[in-house]
């Protein structure tokens, strides 16, 4: 019997992922299972994982530039 040969659509850019994606990949399969299959069914899960990402670092570098431009108390 021969099985189909599927491909999902981004399923190379799931193996370039940051940190961050890769957390959010991690809990979207061990509990959000069923929006986890409807992102990877639809396509979308790498772009999904992506823009985690891509948020977490806007807001880590927001927070590193907050933290510079406050005054030191030390003095």
């Amino acid at each position: 019997m021969l099985y189909p040969n599927i491909e999902i659509d981004g399923e190379d850019k799931l193996k370039d992922l940051g940190k961050h994606s890769l957390l959010r990949l991690n809990y979207l399969h061990e509990q959000r299972s069923q929006m986890y299959r409807k992102l990877l069914l639809t396509g979308k899960l790498a772009q999904h994982c992506t823009a985690i990402d891509k948020t977490a670092f806007d807001m880590a570098e927001q927070v590193r530039s907050d933290y510079l431009k406050s005054p030191s108390t030390d003095g």
